[in-house]
């Protein structure tokens, strides 16, 4: 027999994935070799899971919840949620899907906002008198109602925890009395099913077998309360397929409490839930031990074996689940069980469950506490959600047994592997930074931890020499980008603090000129204390010192040794520059006062210190150390060329407004500089905008510059919102040729995880090397050459600053008029669409230039999907450089006409070839095609001055 299986093997030091029949391993500390081989018996399963195996839960504690001193909850409870942060929704719908269940030690605490109810509907509050120290609370319909669509979106599969406790008295030893009130419950239940919300599995309680937290209910009433739930579920869904499972108690494990419990549940049970906080209290010092400790995670076999055992010898139909666990109890601890360390004990306990039958297993939580799989603050995933996704995506249902020849320090987890094309993408589609919250630090190359050693050692000279350095070459330009609302801007304090940057990778990047010279990256990322306070004077004269905390950057640093000579240390000077900046966050603080007093002011600091660096240290700048004495001239930024984009469409833009549709528009930029980026027009009210607009940028280095386009809808006086961006490599463009390109847009041009379609833009590039002018050809005019738009461009030099290089060059240009007359032959068309009812149509062709309005159209070409005109229209173009033909093809019909598609194009092509004939395809038609013929015969004149 012939199977692919995913094996899970890891020593608390080394951990992997693998496939095949067995494996063998080596690893551990220092030079000491552990060896061993893992034996997979691939003959029958020895239990199988769900395929939706993992889960993950929502809680109800409020931002008041703390434990330990410590309140790390957030707002992170079902009711206060932010449903809207598109990370929460990417995190759950890569499962696609998780199985999520909602519910907590305040379930019991829970009412339904019922039609008619007259009592308010309040959150939980603070009580230290009440059970679990918080009062009542209630569930609000309309947030039921978003719950809902959020996790249909999402594509979650939802269990929901139902009050156990209601109707009940609890004595003063705990004992809840008395028979479980389902009125509210089956308000919630039918509301749900009359809205048409899908919910996977209904659970009743939480915690409460048992010795049970807080309360605690006999097994016989608790098995009498879930009878009163199956008979309610199987009421409510009557005539439904597919009916929500019956889940309880959501409890820790008491063997006979349990016993007891499914014998007197035989048929109204589908699963029974336990919950496991192996690891004891969140505020044990001892956690991370007991983590890294294969014989004490070997205790948490117990409880699977005996819910295994008790539901054997049962009648029940019913399966395991671990429907809570969170390894520390009371939140977690933080740094321990949201970090790479947990990923031990969850992946242990993920193999361990699996092993002896059970069919899903809860992780609590989704986000909130310290033990969340997202940061409650961020969203951002910890390492434990990767852990869960890949076991998501590799590990199948059928249960393998494995054994180990060699230390029990190994485990090993054998699983039939899931047959998924999702499985390679989850690899493919990880970042650099998603491996590195797998793969921590302490797994660096050796060279590598050996460098960050030694720079964390001389970090407080590399402090104390660098600071002045910093402060006096960044002034001048944080003075030179102050925004008018400030007077000046200047350093108070400036040190890089006690914590030095990390490296993360180093690289030779070799160079295609070979120039002599040795070129070096390293990656580098810091989260830093530096004591930075700027001090800032109002125009209104009010003097404010501003604090930059929470320092946050990652890039890549370029140095270059050039030139090589032979006398030592071999090589004449240094050139460093930050080559990428990744990630720079950083937060700003008034000391003694708020910011935000002052409307616009931060975001006015923010993006002066953003410009300052970009135009200080960020490649292609670059700052020049002298070694040994020479002329290092020709290492300095100086211009290259020139990039001319015109910027011709859009199309198919997703809608950004509600009412009406996006107004486009879109920022152009080399190097993202306020005075060097360049901003269309906007276009209101359209998903297909037209702005056919000319920009000029300077080019410093080809080899590692981009073009990026962003395009925004216009939202007026708020802040306008990205529709997409796309982005450009100078180097693909070959000087002296047009490059007409279609650019689809994407949300983040960093981790392109985004499949929605985002629309296109078109644009059309020409780069032109300084020095190359007379042996390239002007794209505007075939007879017209570069040398001679020189002599039209003779006041501006390269010397010129680049800033003032691009203005200089657009306005030269603008002088600049190419006129004469194009000749349109509209020959034919091939395969157009249907339109009418006997599949036939009328086409005819209606040609249009943009800039001066002319038009023409073709006859009418009647019953025909592949009409033939061969009709030629001149027209006289006064401006060639800014105009655009624009043809429609349309279904003639005696009552009204029908748009079939359309070709839009500039002229730059006929400018260059002078003569064309090609086949264009229709857009906004499903098919067809446009055949002409275009002549261009020019005529040059210039504005007068």
């Amino acid at each position: 027999m012939n199977f692919l299986f995913r094996l899970l093997v890891f020593y608390f030091g080394v951990h992997l994935i693998n496939k095949g029949s067995f494996i063998k391993l080596q690893g551990g500390p220092g030079n000491v070799v552990i060896s061993g081989t893992v034996f997979v018996n691939g003959t029958a399963p020895i239990g199988r899971t769900d395929e939706n195996f993992i889960c993950a839960t929502l809680d109800w504690w409020p931002p008041e919840k703390c434990d330990y001193g410590t309140c790390s909850w957030g707002k992170a409870s079902l009711l206060n949620l932010d449903l809207g942060n598109p990370k929460l929704l990417n995190a759950i719908k890569a499962f696609s899907p998780l199985k999520i269940r909602l519910g907590g030690t305040l379930q019991d605490k829970l009412i339904f906002e019922t039609i008619g109810d007259k009592n308010p509907c309040l959150s939980f509050t603070k009580n230290s008198s009440e059970m679990f120290g918080f009062s009542k609370g209630c569930l609000p319909m309309s947030r039921w109602d978003e719950l809902n669509i959020f996790f249909k979106k999402a594509g979650a599969m939802v269990v929901f925890g139902l009050n156990a406790l209601s109707g009940k008295i609890i004595s003063p030893n705990g004992s809840a009395m008395g028979a479980w009130n389902s009125s509210n419950a089956e308000s919630l239940i039918r509301y749900t099913v009359n809205k048409g919300y899908t919910i996977y599995g209904w659970e009743l309680g939480n915690e409460l077998c048992g010795s049970g937290i807080g309360a605690r209910i006999a097994a016989d009433q608790y098995a009498s309360d879930v009878k009163s739930l199956q008979n309610i579920v199987q009421n409510i869904y009557t005539g439904f397929e597919v009916k929500p499972l019956v889940i309880a108690p959501g409890g820790f494990f008491d063997a006979n409490w349990f016993t007891n419990f499914v014998q007197k549940t035989p048929k109204s049970l589908q699963v029974v839930t336990q919950h496991i906080y192996n690891l004891g209290p969140g505020n044990d010092n001892q956690l991370m031990n007991k983590i890294l400790n294969p014989s004490y995670l070997d205790g948490g076999q117990q409880p699977f074996r005996d819910i295994q055992a008790i539901l054997k010898k049962s009648a029940s139909p019913a399966v395991a689940w671990v429907g809570e666990s969170g390894g520390a109890y009371n939140s977690g601890q933080n740094h321990v069980s949201n970090s790479f360390v947990y990923s031990f004990w969850y992946l242990d306990q993920l193999g361990m469950a699996a092993s002896y039958d059970t069919k899903t297993y809860c992780r609590q939580t989704l986000i909130g506490g310290n033990y969340g799989l997202l940061d409650t603050s961020t969203f951002v995933p910890n390492p434990d959600y990767y852990s869960a996704l890949l076991w998501h995506r590799l590990m199948g249902s059928n249960v393998l047994s494995t054994s180990f020849s060699g230390t029990t320090d190994f485990r090993a987890y054998a699983h039939c592997s899931k047959k998924s094309a999702k499985t390679v993408s989850s690899f493919a589609r990880m970042t650099v930074a998603d491996s590195r919250k797998i793969l921590p630090a302490q797994f660096y190359p050796p060279w590598l931890i050996w460098l960050n050693h030694q720079l964390n050692k001389i970090w407080p000279y590399v402090d104390e020499a660098a600071s002045e350095l910093i402060r006096m070459s960044v002034e001048p330009i944080l003075e030179q980008y102050t925004p008018a609302i400030l007077s000046s801007l200047k350093f108070a304090k400036l040190t890089l603090g006690t914590v030095a940057p990390q490296f993360t990778g180093i690289s030779i990047v070799e160079s295609e000129s070979g120039d002599g010279g040795i070129t070096m990256e390293f990656e580098l990322q810091w989260d830093g204390n530096p004591n930075i306070v700027l001090n800032i004077n109002t125009r209104l004269g009010v003097a404010l010192p501003v604090q930059v905390k929470n320092i946050g950057f990652t890039g890549v640093f370029r140095l270059i040794f050039k030139p090589l000579v032979d006398e030592i240390p071999c090589f004449g000077a240094v050139c460093y520059s930050l080559r990428e900046k990744k990630d720079l966050d950083f937060t700003l603080k008034v000391i003694g006062g708020d910011i935000s007093t002052i409307p616009g002011l931060a975001d006015a600091i923010e993006d002066t210190i953003r410009d300052a660096i970009e135009d200080s240290i960020t490649w292609p700048v670059r700052k020049i150390i002298p070694i040994l004495p020479g002329d290092y001239s020709d290492l300095e930024l100086k211009p290259v060329g020139t990039l001319e984009v015109k910027l011709v469409q859009a199309k198919e833009l997703t809608n950004k407004d509600i009412v009406g549709k996006s107004d486009p528009f879109a920022v152009l930029f080399v190097r993202p500089l306020r005075d060097r980026m360049k901003t269309s027009k906007t276009i209101n009210n359209q998903l297909n905008p037209i702005w056919n607009e000319n920009f000029e940028f300077i080019i410093e280095d080809v080899s590692t510059q981009h073009l990026t386009v962003k395009v925004y809808d216009d939202e007026g006086v708020s802040a306008a919102e990205l529709i997409g961006c796309a982005q450009v490599a100078l180097k693909d463009l070959e000087p002296g040729k047009v490059k007409d390109v279609w650019l689809k847009l994407v949300k983040d041009l960093v981790i392109q995880r985004d499949t929605k379609n985002r629309g296109q833009v078109h644009l059309e590039l020409l780069y032109c090397p300084f020095g190359t002018e007379s042996s390239i050809k002007n794209p505007f005019n075939p007879d017209f050459s570069l040398t001679s738009l020189e002599k039209a461009l003779k006041n501006v030099t390269i010397e010129t600053p680049p800033a003032e290089l691009e203005k200089s060059i657009t306005q030269k240009k603008k002088e600049v008029i190419v006129r004469g007359v194009l000749s349109v032959t509209v020959i034919a068309a091939e395969n157009l669409p249907p339109v009418d009812f006997m599949g036939k149509a009328d086409p005819f062709v209606v040609l249009t230039m943009k800039k001066s309005e002319a038009k023409s159209k073709t006859r009418v070409a009647t019953e025909t999907l592949n009409p033939v005109w061969n009709q030629t229209f001149d027209f006289v173009v006064e401006d060639a450089l800014h105009e655009m033909l624009i043809l429609e093809v349309w279904d003639h019909d005696t009552f009204k006409k029908d748009r079939i598609g359309r070709c839009i194009m500039t002229l730059t092509r006929v400018l260059l070839e002078g003569e064309i004939q090609d086949g264009f395809q229709l857009d906004g038609a499903k098919s067809g095609k446009l055949f002409l013929h275009l002549k261009w015969s020019p005529q040059l004149v210039f504005r007068d001055a």
